[in-house]
Protein backbone atom coordinates (compact mmCIF):
# COMPACT_ATOMS: atom_id res chain seq x y z
CA UNK A 1 0.00 0.00 0.00
CA UNK A 2 1.37 3.47 -1.11
CA UNK A 3 0.23 6.68 0.20
CA UNK A 4 -0.78 9.64 -2.94
CA UNK A 5 2.42 11.19 -3.72
CA UNK A 6 4.58 8.96 -1.46
CA UNK A 7 7.69 8.34 -3.35
CA UNK A 8 9.51 5.27 -4.06
CA UNK A 9 13.50 4.17 -5.11
CA UNK A 10 13.32 1.95 -8.28
CA UNK A 11 16.82 1.84 -9.35
CA UNK A 12 20.58 2.33 -8.70
CA UNK A 13 22.60 2.51 -12.04
CA UNK A 14 26.58 2.39 -11.09
CA UNK A 15 28.95 3.02 -14.47
CA UNK A 16 32.07 1.55 -14.24
CA UNK A 17 34.69 0.49 -17.17
CA UNK A 18 35.27 -3.16 -17.94
CA UNK A 19 38.35 -2.65 -15.97
CA UNK A 20 37.32 -1.12 -12.97
CA UNK A 21 34.49 -3.78 -13.25
CA UNK A 22 36.87 -6.34 -13.24
CA UNK A 23 38.53 -4.92 -10.10
CA UNK A 24 35.61 -5.11 -8.55
CA UNK A 25 34.82 -8.45 -9.48
CA UNK A 26 37.73 -10.17 -8.28
CA UNK A 27 38.14 -8.77 -4.87
CA UNK A 28 34.73 -9.80 -4.67
CA UNK A 29 36.02 -13.87 -5.39
CA UNK A 30 35.26 -14.01 -8.94
CA UNK A 31 37.41 -14.82 -12.16
CA UNK A 32 36.01 -12.81 -15.00
CA UNK A 33 35.96 -14.87 -17.97
CA UNK A 34 34.49 -13.09 -21.33
CA UNK A 35 32.49 -9.48 -21.89
CA UNK A 36 30.04 -9.08 -24.60
CA UNK A 37 29.41 -5.22 -25.15
CA UNK A 38 27.08 -3.50 -27.75
CA UNK A 39 29.16 -1.88 -30.58
CA UNK A 40 29.38 1.23 -29.10
CA UNK A 41 30.60 -0.21 -25.72
CA UNK A 42 27.72 1.58 -23.93
CA UNK A 43 26.28 -1.73 -22.25
CA UNK A 44 28.13 -5.13 -21.70
CA UNK A 45 27.60 -8.41 -20.06
CA UNK A 46 30.23 -10.02 -18.00
CA UNK A 47 30.84 -14.24 -17.74
CA UNK A 48 32.27 -14.42 -14.27
CA UNK A 49 33.21 -17.47 -12.52
CA UNK A 50 34.22 -18.41 -8.87
CA UNK A 51 37.50 -18.37 -8.61
CA UNK A 52 37.64 -21.88 -6.74
CA UNK A 53 35.99 -22.55 -10.76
Amino acid sequence: HFNAGETIHTENSHKYSIAGFHRLALRAGFHPVKVWTDPDDLFSIHYLQTQGE
